[in-house]
């Protein structure tokens, strides 16, 4: 009983701890969906695809049952996260703000011209000169007032007091008002002996004083008096009696006498540093008497003292121009006076620097403080780092131990000379799908290849050394688009397509692809409505016309667009749209135009003048880029391809991301119609990346890429254009430029075959292979596959041997049956081989399979010679083997191969399900590092890079910092390049190479050394592409995505359209490390269109396609490059690994991915 109570008692606590458990469950769920849920990186994904804790997340919880403390962790790693981000900022804008000019007065006066001009600055030189206007002017004589004939019957004391002489009130007259004025008590004395001058030849010398004060006691009343009391004083050296007297002559001198009391207390007044007081006495002088130019010196120099410079150096002017007897020290003191004005303009913007970056640095300091003290809170609730790595050993060791017992993949390993390791296979195996069916392959660890292929070489982990080129170029191809079951192929995805009976009817010349009629891509094809824009929108209804006048959409007019503000304008016939020729009026356009009107009474004119109104029309606001899109089809349709530019580039800048390829197409349009064909195709390739899947984009890229002279390219266009939309129009184009293509291959190889004439002549080499197949019936068809190669002979005239094998430039891949007829043989125990070669005469058409009747047994190394007659068969003869060499036996093939098939899909030979036994499997995962040099575009890197520089010692990476815009020319309409800071991306250890041996020199440098090597560079050049390229490959080496993808967005910036794929190659690498595949195939895809002869381009791109599992293509791409060169040993890997899982997955008959059974 007593175990029994226990046992229960045990179950009704679990129980409660369970309640308790689900109601803390449920609060967490309420409280997250109040609060939303964020992504941590509490969690990472291990190169072995495992999901565990990061050691350092702040996740890691002391009390990790503490659920209140672990929401408030959150909100700290957020605040950490964003006061990170914003401290970085902050200090990176310090440092570029930064005032570091310590020395700016000294170089300032050194450089400037106009200090250089002044000789010494304006403070050392004289501003308080000694000024008066001469008493002549006023044709007073000091003698004619001053009586010097009778006794002086007054004190030898006796001095001209004015205060004393005659009390005299406050006066505006005398100018009381004036702060100078008002404290004429507190003025300095200054003594002027020069101004003594003016009362020379006066009565005895000494009496002056005693003279004025008895002509003052019998005349208190006159100006005259007072004003040589004036010259008395300043002579003296007596401030305020020189203003008191001052007052009196101006309380009683008329309007034009006042002018020299004036400027004697003017003077007085600027001596005494009441220097605004004094430029109002100076200018009521200059206005009340004559105009004298040392009056303008004093107010020259007034100016200059309180800061007005601008006036000072005008009234220094008015001195020189108004006759001033000296001209050279004006003439300085002009240029002092520009040179202090700049000065202090210049140490005040400094000051404001300063006082900028104070307060910067306070707030930075608040900052860094509130980031401190939430680290410390953080580190005080996480979980020690040590407690944290035993916990997590612990719980690993458990697994292992599980594994051991319950996995029966896990086995323990001995190594020779070695110890001893686990190695398990856990879960089940991936889901590895081919054409959208299951793959049965074992699970392979994703690892990093250390290989590394530069330009077109590939260092393979050995130390060999692959290297070729595809100098002949690769020809796009697009993959046809299968469906399971057993539909058959669209005809014109047929090899055989079109028939001799199909071009029968058909023009045997192409169109002229100059005289093109422009397509025009309708927004409706999108779902969109444009016609209200300009109908119902303008309150214009059924049948109404627009009122008078009417004008065109000038788009330029209706707003301003910047160069460089679309994707667009990159492109060259946009940058020098100016010099776009105008064309014909497309009239066959004109109804498409009129549609949107909605009257039958519509002109081109009157919608001219709709769409004008429409731009103003407030309805039409969200739509706006509607309305430019339907002014550039206007411009169009007139001819006029430089304002359908103006208005598609405004169209592109407003419209919406998903709508953008519509003024793409439209703008290429344009130029195809004014004969810009390759530029035109530059825009469709951007519409491509918005949306791959319209018809009419494939339409017009068509028509470019024929126009352009690409008619292979053009070929594969209007195939996926007709794969989407299967229109009379594009099925019609298709079949003229194929049956233009067959009639000139028939045509190049009617010549002789082989000619051996002049030195330097093109000799031509056919080599052609047989393969036999078992038919539906039981019959057996052989296919004779020939090949044509040409190449220069030496000069020696040795034919037979020499042939520069890198050279070689095919016209076509062999190995493309035209047509199929049936074959019997009666011993189906019989071995075939494949014929080593076939001899034709010459007008045969040598590059095309075609099907033979074989009805003669072939020993091993037999050569079977076919003779042909006006391309009939007439009769064949066996070569026996050579007489010396072992004979080698006939491989038998797959009975359940249908090969005839295989050569639908592939150019190169399917391996049996025997051959794939033996084969070396390869890690479809595996990344291979490629790059291409800068060298490779005949860039010499040195001369972007000083090596002979002295480097610092401090740390330093060539961080790229140019301020580039977002925009589709940078890639930041990508995922991945928008995501960038979420990447998961490891080191590219292959890189090691590229960056020790950046200086072309068998001396390796250190990875560091290279990395501030590229940054002193970039400090001086921060666009540089070559540089911002070569700082990428660093961060592609360290590891940081963020950084290396920084630096390309600014080489796509700033690179030339020829250039570009360096740095699309190594974002395609970032992408595919990170696992933005998707997003990996696009920028390899633009990098293979721009530099087909690199086989990186093709080498990526394939890549690529293995990874997604879109084998169909990735068969396409590494078999083009086996084609070009056999001893590409990873390609040819990979292309036997994904045969061999493609038979796998069919059991041996690929043809069923096609709809063949």
């Amino acid at each position: 009983m007593e175990s029994r109570a226990t046992v229960r008692c045990g179950s009704q606590r679990g129980a409660q701890k369970m309640k308790i458990l689900r109601r803390t469950v449920l609060l967490g769920v309420c409280l997250l969906s109040l609060t939303g849920c964020e992504a941590t990186t509490h969690w990472l994904v291990t190169e072995e695809g495992l999901i565990t804790q990061q050691l350092n997340s702040h996740f890691n919880m002391r009390e990790p049952y503490n659920f209140i403390s672990f929401l408030k962790q959150g909100r700290r790693g957020e605040s950490v996260r964003e006061l990170e981000l914003e401290l970085e900022r902050q200090k990176s804008e310090i440092e570029a703000n930064e005032d570091k000019d310590l020395d700016l007065e000294q170089r300032f006066l050194k450089t400037d011209s106009d200090c250089v001009a002044a000789q010494e600055p304006l403070a050392q030189q004289n501003l308080y000169p000694t000024v008066v206007v001469p008493l002549f002017l006023k044709s007073i004589k000091a003698k004619d007032f001053l009586d010097t004939s009778g006794p002086l019957e007054v004190s030898r004391n006796a001095m001209p007091n004015c205060t004393k002489l005659f009390y005299l009130p406050f006066s505006m007259h005398a100018y009381d008002h004036l702060q100078g004025i008002q404290e004429r008590h507190s003025l300095t004395d200054f003594v002027e002996e020069n101004v003594g001058d003016q009362l020379k030849g006066v009565g005895p010398e000494g009496q002056t004083g005693r003279l004025l004060y008895r002509a003052l006691k019998r005349n208190k009343t006159s100006w005259e008096l007072y004003t040589l009391a004036t010259f008395y004083w300043r002579a003296m050296g007596n401030s305020l009696q020189v203003i008191e007297c001052g007052r009196r002559a101006l309380h009683f001198a008329s309007h034009k006498d006042k002018n020299i009391a004036l400027v004697n207390m003017a003077s007085v007044l600027h001596r005494s540093h009441q220097s605004a007081s004094a430029a109002v006495m100076a200018h009521a002088a200059l206005e009340a008497g004559q105009e004298v130019p040392k009056l303008h010196v004093l107010l020259g120099s007034i100016y200059a003292t309180i800061g007005e410079y601008d006036l000072s150096v005008y009234h220094f002017e008015q001195a020189i121009e108004l006759g001033l007897p000296e001209t050279c020290w004006p003439q300085q003191r002009i240029h002092a006076v520009r040179c202090h004005q700049k000065l202090e303009q210049a140490l005040e913007a400094q000051h404001m620097s300063l006082q900028r970056t104070l307060s910067e640095l306070q707030d930075y300091k608040t900052k860094q403080d509130e980031f401190e003290q939430t680290q410390k809170k953080m580190k005080i609730a996480q979980r020690r780092p040590e407690d944290q790595f035993e916990s997590n050993l612990s719980y690993h060791r458990h697994r292992l131990m599980r594994g051991m017992v319950d996995n029966p993949h896990c086995e323990v390993t001995d190594i020779e000379d070695g110890p001893q390791f686990v190695m398990c296979t856990q879960g089940t195996p991936p889901d590895l799908s081919v054409f959208g069916m299951a793959l049965d392959e074992e699970e392979e660890i994703e690892v990093v290849d250390t290989s590394s292929i530069r330009n077109n070489c590939l260092q393979l982990p050995n130390g060999e050394e692959s290297c070729f080129n595809l100098s002949a170029g690769l020809r796009r191809s697009y993959t046809t688009f299968f469906t399971r079951g057993s539909a058959p192929p669209l005809p014109w995805n047929r090899v055989d397509w079109p028939s001799d009976a199909d071009c029968q009817n058909v023009p045997h010349e192409l169109p002229d692809w100059s005289k093109y009629a422009p397509t025009h891509f309708p927004p409706e094809n999108k779902g969109l409505r444009v016609s209200h824009l300009v109908n119902e929108n303008l309150n214009l209804f059924k049948d109404d016309i627009h009122p008078l006048p009417w004008f065109p959409p000038v788009c330029v007019t209706v707003e301003e667009l910047k160069d460089g503000s679309t994707a667009m304008d990159y492109v060259d016939s946009i940058t020098k749209r100016g010099e776009i020729p105008l064309t014909d009026t497309i009239k066959s356009l004109s109804p498409q135009l009129l549609a949107y009107v909605n009257s039958d009474q519509a002109s081109e004119e009157e919608l001219s003048q709709r769409v004008l109104t429409a731009f103003e029309e407030p309805k039409n606001a969200n739509e706006k880029w509607l309305i430019f899109n339907l002014a550039g089809f206007y411009w169009l349709m007139i001819g006029n391809n430089y304002h359908g530019i103006e208005c598609l580039r405004r169209a592109l800048h407003r419209a919406p991301v998903e709508y953008a390829d519509v003024p793409l197409v439209n703008a290429a349009s344009v130029l195809l119609n004014a004969r810009r064909a390759e530029d035109a195709v530059q825009l469709l390739r951007m519409a491509l990346v918005v949306n791959s899947t319209e018809p009419i984009t494939h339409f017009v890229l068509a028509n470019a890429l024929a126009a352009s002279g690409n008619l292979d390219a053009a070929a594969n266009e209007f195939a996926v254009a007709l794969t989407f939309n299967p229109k009379d129009q594009y099925l019609n184009t298709l079949k003229q430029l194929k049956c233009f293509q067959k009639q000139e291959e028939l045509t190049a190889r009617q010549a002789h075959d082989e000619e051996v004439d002049a030195k330097g002549q093109r000799l031509q080499q056919r080599q052609s292979r047989t393969v036999c197949s078992q038919g539906s019936k039981g019959e057996r068809q052989c296919q004779t596959e020939t090949r044509t190669r040409e190449f220069v002979p030496r000069e020696t005239g040795d034919y037979s041997k020499g042939e520069d094998k890198r050279g070689e430039k095919p016209r076509k891949a062999a190995g493309t049956p035209l047509h199929n007829s049936p074959s019997q043989d009666g011993d189906e125990g019989e071995s075939f081989v494949s014929v080593d070669m076939v001899t034709h005469p010459p007008g045969i058409n040598v590059d095309q399979s075609q099907v033979v009747n074989l009805e003669t047994t072939l020993q091993p190394g037999s050569v079977l010679k076919l003779n042909f007659k006006d391309g009939e068969l007439q009769d064949s003869e066996l070569v026996p083997p050579p007489a010396s060499g072992p004979n080698i036996p006939a491989a038998k093939p797959s009975p359940t191969v249908d090969v005839s098939d295989l050569n639908n899909l592939t150019r190169l030979p399917w391996p049996t399900l025997h051959d794939c036994q033996m084969y070396k499997k390869v890690n479809l995962n595996m990344f291979y590092t490629t790059w291409v040099s800068v060298t490779a575009k005949n860039v010499k890197i040195e001369e972007h890079i000083d090596f002979q520089a002295k480097l610092p010692s401090k740390s330093l990476e060539p961080v790229c910092e140019a301020d580039v815009g977002t925009s589709m020319h940078t890639l930041d309409h990508l995922e991945g390049m928008a995501g960038r800071e979420e990447l998961q991306y490891t080191a590219e250890q292959g890189l090691d190479e590229a960056l020790e041996f950046m200086r072309s020199e068998d001396k390796p440098m250190s990875i560091t050394v290279a990395g501030k090597r590229i940054a002193l560079a970039l400090r001086k050049n921060s666009t540089s592409w070559v540089l911002t390229n070569l700082a990428a490959v660093y961060w592609r080496r360290a590891g940081n995505a963020v950084n290396a993808l920084n630096c390309l967005r600014v080489a796509l910036h700033y690179s030339d359209y020829k250039v570009k794929d360096l740095a699309l190659i190594s974002i395609a690498n970032i992408f595919h490390r990170s696992g933005m595949i998707d997003n990996g195939i696009t920028v390899a895809q633009m990098a293979w269109e721009i530099s087909s002869e690199f086989v990186l381009c093709h080498f990526t791109l394939a890549n690529l396609y293995a990874a997604k599992r879109q084998f169909d293509k990735a068969i396409q791409l590494y078999e083009s490059m086996i084609l070009f060169n056999t001893s590409f040993s990873p390609a040819e890997e990979r292309l036997k690994t994904i045969k061999c899982a493609v038979l796998q997955m069919t059991k041996g008959n690929p043809a069923s991915m096609l709809g063949k059974s």
